[in-house]
């Protein structure tokens, strides 16, 4: 749970956009390609696959949400 809401159903993009910050996809798709250390030129120029590309997109935002989970565990603990 996280906020009294099963964490499969959190979306980390509501508080931003409450904040009035936006993003384009291409930030959300290099931050994954950071996250993954992959290369910024073959994301870019699609030497990767779109499969490829789409599940590391996916490890992204699960690898968010674990994150979040853990931090509010930790929080609640102490």
């Amino acid at each position: 749970m996280r906020n009294q809401i099963d964490i499969e159903r959190v979306s980390l993009r509501n508080p931003a956009k409450k904040a009035g910050i936006t993003y384009s996809q291409s930030f959300e798709e290099w931050e994954a390609a950071h996250g993954a250390r992959l290369d910024f030129w073959a994301w870019d120029n699609n030497v990767y696959s779109n499969q490829f590309k789409a599940k590391v997109l996916e490890w992204w935002k699960l690898h968010n949400l674990v994150d979040a989970h853990s931090q509010d565990a930790n929080i609640k603990r102490r």
